[in-house]
């Protein structure tokens, strides 16, 4: 399970059927678990990023901490491309929304939550409790700021495996190196492939540290 990367993938996606090549004008980031209840919410990107998840009825209808950003968020093309997207190494529940939010504010952006709690209503579906939580996402968000230009939308790797054009939407399956440690997606941030890249400047010896999922010989993670 891996929602940063899915988002990057599909911003990739959007943009490789978009005419011209043009990012995506607005961004509706939204988890498939969360239900709108009150239809007079209008899904719309504006100047700041904006958090549309301020009430939701697990959380009592209350924001459970006030930088939360995941959920339900609109971002305007620019300002995901600006940020280089999600990072793609938090696999597992937990963090990416998190680091994206911290992303934002390092490309000078002001994310905000939306004002009408009254109209931002969600319920929540159930979960069968088969997520696992990263524990890494602690310590992989606190060192977020290294790694937020070399891991991202500029990194992530995948394969096209099917696309199938519903009435609605488009599904598109995708699959991942099967080597994971070696993949770009774990490497791009290691001074040895920074010192390659003349546009990236940070060689900080942090940023070489990579999250425990990068230790895996074999990918057998689904995202």
């Amino acid at each position: 399970f891996n929602r940063g990367m899915l988002f990057n993938i599909g911003y990739k996606e959007a943009l490789s059927l978009s005419d011209g090549n043009q990012a995506p004008l607005c961004l509706i980031l939204h988890d498939v678990d969360l239900l709108l209840e009150n239809d007079r919410l209008i899904y719309e990107c504006s100047q700041n990023p904006t958090h549309f998840s301020v009430a939701v009825d697990k959380f009592k209808y209350r924001i459970p901490y006030e930088e939360i950003f995941g959920g339900v968020s609109a971002v305007l093309g620019d300002q995901f491309n600006d940020s280089n997207g999600f990072s793609n190494v938090y696999f597992g529940w937990g963090g990416e929304d998190d680091d994206f939010r911290q992303r934002l504010f390092e490309a000078g952006f002001s994310p905000v939550h939306y004002k009408e709690h009254s109209i931002a209503r969600y319920a929540m579906l159930g979960h069968n409790g088969n997520t696992d939580l990263n524990e890494d996402r602690f310590s992989m968000l606190y060192k977020g700021y290294d790694r937020y230009l070399c891991d991202g939308l500029n990194s992530v790797d995948y394969t096209v495996s099917t696309t199938q054009y519903k009435e609605h939407y488009i599904f598109i399956r995708i699959s991942l190196p099967t080597d994971l440690s070696t993949s770009i997606i774990c490497q791009s941030c290691s001074k040895d492939y920074i010192s390659k890249d003349a546009d990236m400047k940070k060689t900080n010896e942090t940023i070489s540290e990579l999250p425990e999922i990068c230790n895996s010989v074999k990918n057998d993670f689904n995202v």
